[in-house]
């Protein structure tokens, strides 16, 4: 008897053991910078794996080399996190509004020593010497694709046929919604290699970051719900111009509209202004650090994304988690996957009448902030699980490693 139950406790210990020492899934995730909004993603994938973020831009060539990004895109070496930090040796080339990356060295030890690799882009030399060794060393490669069929620079040739053959070489890819979806179908994915997901930032922090400044400086008057801003770079194709256009023919001067940001349309969104005499109803921002961005969605109503090409909009998303309406052109990657949430107007065209009509509609249909935003549902934990469902399943003998993710899934 007394013999019977020591080797029952010993074979307790063993087991309770062998559940502790399962080890966790090797994962490196590359991509060019640390976008602050993605950090609480890889916080929740480097909660339930072994993460390695390796990023092909450093902190010194950030600041030499991109605009509208504030210290808040600069990775903080005495921050306390789940995952760490590395930086490829990298040569960084601008071309045009884009940076390109070749791999210099370390790549090899990069990839041996992981169980599966999360590839962020494409276009750059880097990604392809990561996918080739990736096969070398029989690696399991996932790539993240966000574009659209409306956001694809490449419809045919060279470049084209090079993204699709990228995309069908990898064991699985993420997309962040239903747009980006259909576009990795069109290029021959298989439609079980695709994961899709919901584009998530921290939305129950700022839903309650938002709360917590209109409970402790309330909005008085009448006219909140003629408050409107933008946030965003000033270039192009954010088709600030039309909304411009649009706050005039509505010629409500009731009307305030906050731009967030700063680019090379500037002056020219300026001149605008002073021509349709519109500068009293106007107020420029200029650039804000990122955490700055909920209490500024606290002091309005609409958040207006007025762009002719996007690929998702995640300034969106952090609207609606600060419990603001959203005006969004249908060309915006999130507008499928937002649709039918409420206090979202999205608009066909690129015409500001049909601008002008959502924001009065926006305007019209305020009835104070979103108590209970749809869009808190979509957490980074969420969209960390697709990615790490992705990652480990890639192929059939790595199926065990979802075990020590399954109980926060469910919680999920």
């Amino acid at each position: 008897m007394t013999t019977c139950l020591f080797w029952h406790l010993i074979g307790v210990v063993m087991l309770k053991t062998t559940e502790d020492e399962q080890p966790l899934l090797r994962i490196i995730w590359v991509t060019n910078v640390a976008a602050p909004y993605r950090l609480p993603v890889w916080e929740e994938l480097g909660s339930i794996s072994r993460l390695d973020v390796v990023l092909l831009e450093n902190n010194a060539s950030l600041s030499r080399g991109h605009r509208n990004r504030g210290s808040d895109w600069k990775t903080k070496e005495d921050a306390e996190r789940s995952f760490s930090y590395k930086f490829a040796k990298a040569i960084r080339v601008s071309a045009g509004a884009g940076r390109y990356y070749i791999g210099l060295g370390g790549i090899i030890k990069l990839v041996r020593g992981c169980d599966a690799i999360l590839l962020g882009g494409w276009e750059s030399p880097a990604y392809w010497q990561l996918l080739f060794w990736a096969k070398i060393f029989r690696k399991r490669t996932v790539g993240f694709y966000e574009s659209t069929l409306a956001s694809n620079k490449y419809s045919g040739g060279p470049i084209a046929h090079a993204r699709t053959r990228f995309f069908k070489s990898l064991n699985a890819v993420v997309v962040p919604g239903k747009s980006a979806a259909e576009a990795i179908g069109k290029f021959g994915v298989e439609q079980h290699r695709i994961f899709t997901g919901f584009n998530a930032v921290d939305v129950k922090e700022i839903n309650t970051v938002a709360s917590q400044i209109r409970a402790e400086v309330p909005i008085s008057g009448g006219t909140i719900s003629k408050n409107i801003l933008f946030v965003g770079q000033l270039i192009k194709r954010k088709n600030i111009h039309s909304l411009i256009n649009a706050l005039f023919s509505i010629g409500d001067p009731e009307y305030r509209l906050t731009i967030v940001g700063e680019g090379p349309e500037e002056l020219s969104i300026r001149a605008l202004c002073s021509e349709l005499d519109l500068n009293d109803q106007i107020e420029f921002l200029g650039p804000v650090e990122y955490e700055a961005i909920p209490e500024i969605l606290a002091r309005h109503a609409t958040l207006v994304l007025p762009s002719t090409e996007e690929v998702w909009g995640l300034i969106v998303n952090e609207a609606l988690a600060a419990g603001i309406h959203v005006v969004v052109s249908d060309v915006c990657g999130v507008v499928a996957s937002i649709k039918s949430m409420s206090g979202v107007f999205d608009y066909h065209g690129n015409d500001s009448t049909a601008l002008a009509s959502a924001i009065k509609l926006s305007s019209n249909g305020w009835a104070g902030p979103i108590v209970h935003p749809d869009i808190l549902e979509y957490t980074p934990a969420l969209f960390a699980h697709m990615f790490y469902k992705a990652l480990a399943a890639c192929s059939v003998d790595s199926l065990d490693l979802l075990a020590p993710v399954a109980d926060k899934i469910k919680r999920t």
